[in-house]
């Protein structure tokens, strides 16, 4: 008889590369779920079903444009500080708008963004008007300090989504004055934003979860952008400048360039820090408001993983 051949089994060792692989896709879950953990704590971020029932509102943006939003606010913050000038280092952008006749025009555009497990500001928006179809928005100019509207647009949540371009015209002014872009709700029909609740988008968040009726009544507002016109030009700056650790160099260069007033300055920072908006950009000679929003998939995820939970209980 011939003798047996025997086989020695060799055992093979994992790859390095798959410990590495599957670090990298644990660290990014445990990313993903504290960012959604810190949401929910904070009121913002709605239960998964219900989130995913109003962003279902939303247009789901093509790949190139998601990847192209984030980069249009670094190369707009890169262009600023490449200036070198003091200006860029505040944030401070300037726009020369069109004046004809004594009247002048400043043109602006909205813009969605997609974020990743982070509530926007319209999400807020989404919660709080339920007929995305009525006008019931109101975007205005306002002079922070009397209050006096100098233009204004009925809008509904679906003229936000498209981002049609549009501009306020209002007399030109030699003196400096301190206005405001904002966005509110205005069911009650009284044309101005600065006569509305003015809070964070977090305690609307925590007002609708506590009482969601009588809540969704109220009349919010949800952007607020400040706006300088000083010798025929228009100036915006980085909101977050307007922060307590910049604010002291901020606002004496505002004073001693475009003769700003403090009083107009301090009322400009407490709407800044309260309602915390993105801040807008000079994009084409016109005004760009960015409003973000969480991206769908995310809330679809979290709908899919809940379902799972409660079919496995």
């Amino acid at each position: 008889m011939g003798s047996k051949r025997r086989y020695r089994t060799i055992k093979a060792s994992p790859s390095p590369l798959l410990y590495i692989v599957a670090l990298i896709l644990a660290g990014g879950l445990l990313f993903v779920l504290k960012n959604v953990s810190q949401s929910r704590a904070s009121g913002r971020l709605p239960s998964p079903r219900k989130a995913l029932m109003v962003l279902r509102h939303l247009p789901k943006a093509s790949s190139s444009r998601a990847n192209n939003e984030p980069k249009l606010a670094d190369v707009y913050n890169k262009k600023l500080l490449a200036a070198g000038t003091t200006e860029s280092k505040f944030g401070v952008g300037t726009l020369a708008p069109k004046v004809s006749k004594g009247r002048m025009t400043i043109p602006f555009v909205f813009k969605t963004e997609r974020k990743w497990c982070t509530p926007g500001d319209l999400d807020t928006i989404l919660k709080t008007v339920k007929n995305k179809s009525s006008k019931e928005l109101l975007v205005t100019l306002e002079n922070i300090s009397d209050k006096t509207v100098h233009g204004k647009f009925r809008m509904s949540v679906n003229d936000l989504i498209k981002g049609n371009n549009l501009a306020f015209i209002t007399a030109a002014s030699s003196h400096t004055e301190s206005l405001g872009l904002f966005i509110c709700r205005d069911t009650n029909r009284s044309g101005s934003c600065q006569s509305k609740e003015i809070m964070s988008q977090d305690e609307i968040s925590r007002q609708l979860a506590a009482n969601r009726q009588a809540s969704s009544k109220k009349d919010y507002v949800y952007y607020f952008q400040n706006v300088l016109l000083s010798n025929g030009k228009l100036q915006i700056y980085r909101s977050a400048n307007a922060e307590i650790s910049m604010a002291p160099g901020l606002q004496d260069f505002l004073e001693s360039t475009y003769n700003l007033k403090e009083v107009d300055f301090q009322r400009a920072t407490q709407l800044n820090s309260t309602i915390r908006s993105v801040p807008a950009m000079i994009i084409d000679k016109r005004i760009l408001l960015t409003l973000p929003y969480n991206d769908p998939s995310c809330v679809a995820s979290m709908e899919g993983r809940s379902a799972r939970r409660f079919v496995n209980n």
